[in-house]
């Protein structure tokens, strides 16, 4: 029998259940946690368009940033909203909805407190 093989295996099941219960807790933890929005932050309906959103920023694309805002694909976030996060994505992204509200919308996770 190989020993090694059946502890690494063990630790490894532990690990993985630990793992799981830490992002059950926190899912668990998380919702119906009232958030509040700060200024300066934008929503879009999808995440297509927040990545579209950051990449026209990063390339200094104004006036395609202000097709978005003419078209409602991208609107400014008032501050000081009670906010319910939704929904959470790679990198940084969060869905959200107001109190309320039966829509969201998606912002980035530096957009709530």
């Amino acid at each position: 029998m190989n020993h090694k093989g059946d502890k690494m295996k063990k630790i490894t099941s532990i690990m993985v259940i630990a793992i799981l219960c830490i992002f059950a807790t926190t899912i668990i933890c998380e919702a119906g946690q009232v958030y509040h929005t700060k200024a300066g932050f934008v929503t879009t309906h999808n995440k297509d368009d927040l990545d579209l959103f950051m990449n026209l920023v990063l390339e200094k694309d104004y006036l395609a940033l202000g097709t978005m805002l003419i078209n409602g694909r991208v609107t400014k976030l008032l501050p000081g909203k009670a906010v319910y996060i939704k929904e959470r994505s790679w990198p940084g992204k969060i869905r959200i909805r107001s109190a309320g509200s039966l829509d969201s919308v998606w912002t980035f996770r530096e957009a709530v407190e």
